[in-house]
């Protein structure tokens, strides 16, 4: 997977006013750097995904 949860191709968009955009796998709001602490998807070297 990405190392940002801003190119995670499964993030959900979402408007509620101050939120654009979710994890599709948490729910979460996407962190705006890098990944989230609890995002349960592994980082598999040389796996990247492109969106």
């Amino acid at each position: 997977m990405p190392e940002s949860c801003k190119t995670c191709p499964i993030k959900r968009y979402l408007h509620y006013g101050w939120v654009e955009y979710i994890c599709g796998v948490t729910g979460e709001q996407i962190a705006d750097k890098g990944r989230r602490p609890d995002c349960p998807l592994k980082l598999m070297e040389g796996k990247e995904v492109e969106p």
